[in-house]
């Protein structure tokens, strides 16, 4: 577990660094959207969003998310494959999601491609991060 944590810190990637691509998405959500606003990402890129976007997160930071083992393996099942839209229009439904935030931490996770989604608008786009809304959001 050291050595992965050394590697992954020597990267120079997230999550140890913030590029300027995920710094701009957070500026674009701080900026666009409302605190209330659930987004949905990885557990990596939801430790950052709220405090640098100001937003709620369905799993972000170990210390602050309750359940936080079972929400990051839902997420990862909600981003591995692109079937079952039925069930994850109801998950983003049930639990109040507005945003997808799909970075390249997100991509790694799986092969759900949102922009092929009807049930998601992309609304912000740069070199490494989209984000998408929820049209059955409230």
């Amino acid at each position: 577990m050291i050595t992965e944590n050394v590697l992954a810190y020597r990267s120079g990637k997230a999550p140890y660094y913030l590029r300027r691509e995920y710094l701009d998405a957070f500026r674009w959500l701080r900026e666009s959207t409302w605190p209330d606003h659930a987004v949905l990402s990885s557990l990596a890129t939801g430790s950052f969003i709220p405090g640098l976007a100001g937003n709620t997160v369905y799993v972000g930071h170990w210390g602050l998310t309750l359940n936080v083992h079972q929400k990051k393996a839902t997420v990862e099942g909600f981003l591995e494959d692109d079937r079952r839209d039925d069930e994850k229009q109801a998950f983003l439904r049930a639990m109040g999601i507005v945003y997808l935030f799909h970075g390249e931490i997100e991509q790694r996770l799986g092969g759900y491609t949102p922009e092929s989604k009807p049930y998601l608008e992309r609304v912000y786009r740069n070199r490494l991060v989209s984000i998408y809304r929820y049209s059955g959001a409230t």
